[in-house]
C-alpha cells in the first residue's frame, strides 16, 4: 500500500473521511513550505492541524500510524531530556534527539548535551529509564513524491471539497497559508477574497496544485482567476 492510500485509510478508520483530502493538502503544504536542503525535516503536527481547526492529537496519531509502517519516509524521533538537569533541578531541558531507525541500529546513543554541556549515554534496550518525548521527522523529497497530486486526484479532491461549505473555508485557510510563505498579507482580508474565488469558480485546480508547490505560483494563479471575475477587488488590491 502506498503512503497516500495509508493516509486515506487512517482517515476512513477514524471517521475523518470527509476531510481526508484536506488533511492530505495540509500535510503537503507543510512539507513544501520547508526551504532547506536537509533530507530529514521536523514535522510539527500542530501546524498541520491549525488551518483545518483540528486537534493536533489527530495528526500526531496519523504520524504515529504512518511511522509504524513507512519508516523510510516518516520516523519517530526520540527527544531526550537532560538527565543531569532533571536530577538536580527537576528541570526538563532537551539534551539531544535520535531517530528510531538510527537508535535501533546503534542500540547505544552518546549525546553531547546542549543543556548541561556533558556527555550522556542512552541505550535502546533500556529506553524506559530515560525521560523523553516522541516527535516525528520526514524525508522531505520522498514525502512530496509519495503525496503528490495527479490531475485525477485534484478532481476528486474538488468534488469532495465542493460538497461542504465548511470544507471550502478550510481550503481557503490552506491557500492563505501558502500565500503567506511568499508575501506579507492580512490573512483575514486575503481569506475573504479567496473564499469569493472559491464560491465563484470551479477553476481551482491551480490553487490546489499550488499547495504542494511554490507559493509564487499560487499567487499567480490567484491573480489570474481574479482577473476573470468582477467584484474581487479584495484580491486585486492585495496583488
Amino acid at each position: 500500500m502506498k503512503l497516500k492510500q495509508a493516509l486515506y485509510l487512517y482517515c476512513r478508520n477514524n471517521k475523518l473521511e470527509d476531510i481526508s483530502c484536506l488533511i492530505h493538502l495540509s500535510f503537503l503544504n507543510y512539507i513544501s513550505s520547508y526551504k532547506t536542503t536537509i533530507e530529514w525535516i521536523n514535522i510539527n503536527p500542530e501546524l498541520i492541524a491549525i488551518p483545518l481547526g483540528l486537534d493536533e492529537k489527530i495528526i500526531e496519531n496519523l504520524l504515529k500510524d504512518l511511522s509504524n509502517n513507512y519508516s523510510e519516509v516518516i520516523q519517530k524521533d526520540y527527544r531526550f531530556f537532560c538527565p543531569a538537569k532533571i536530577e538536580d533541578e527537576n528541570s526538563y531541558e532537551y539534551c539531544d534527539s535520535i531517530s528510531e531507525n538510527d537508535f535501533k541500529e546503534e542500540y547505544f546513543f552518546e549525546a553531547d548535551c546542549s543543556a548541561c554541556g556533558d556527555m550522556h549515554e542512552f541505550e535502546y534496550e533500556n529506553i524506559n529509564k530515560y525521560k523523553y518525548e516522541i516527535g516525528y521527522i520526514g524525508h522531505k523529497e520522498k514525502l512530496l513524491k509519495e503525496l503528490s497530486l495527479s490531475e485525477q486526484d485534484i478532481l476528486k479532491e474538488l468534488l469532495i471539497i465542493n460538497t461542504n461549505e465548511n470544507n471550502l473555508d478550510k481550503l481557503a485557510n490552506l491557500i492563505v497559508e501558502k500565500i503567506a510563505q511568499e508575501k506579507q498579507i492580512n490573512k483575514d482580508e486575503t481569506k475573504k477574497g479567496i473564499l469569493k474565488l472559491l464560491y465563484l469558480t470551479k477553476e481551482t485546480t491551480g490553487l490546489i496544485k499550488g499547495i504542494s508547490g511554490d507559493a509564487a505560483d499560487t499567487i499567480t494563479n490567484v491573480r489570474k482567476i481574479a482577473e476573470e471575475f468582477s467584484g474581487i477587488g479584495i484580491i486585486k488590491d492585495l496583488f
